[in-house]
């Protein structure tokens, strides 16, 4: 495994648990024949655009003080993925099979996402 990618949510309680897993797994004993080229990314997940960005600031500065990876896009929260389940909607956007509407996917920037962790992944 090359890279692990976990999501963190702009909550004490998820970046403080997902530190914890970060700081873990990083110390984990090397095992031989292994790939030492693992690679641990964050990024952000379900961000309400109508919060502070100068939370999500003092984060990624803690974050990037600990020297781990985390991405630039983030993953906009919407409230479509709620409403998905309770069929309501006539619309995909969690679906493994089909494509997701084009217009999802720049509303919770999605695309962007995509096209950063395939340049992280083939770099």
């Amino acid at each position: 495994m090359d890279f692990i990618f976990s999501p963190i949510t702009a909550d004490r309680f998820v970046v403080e648990s997902t530190l914890g897993f970060a700081k873990a797994f990083l110390q984990l004993p090397e095992i031989e024949n292994a790939n030492k080229e693992q690679v641990f990314w964050l990024f952000w997940n379900q961000v309400d655009g109508r919060e502070k960005t100068m939370l999500y600031e003092a984060y990624q500065t803690v974050i990037e003080q600990l020297g781990l990876s985390i991405m630039n896009t983030r993953i906009m929260d919407s409230k479509r993925f709620r409403k998905e389940t309770d069929d309501t909607g006539n619309y995909i956007f969690r679906s493994s099979l089909l494509a997701a509407e084009p217009g999802l996917l720049k509303t919770t920037k999605m695309d962007l996402f995509v096209q950063e962790f395939l340049k992280i992944v083939h770099s």
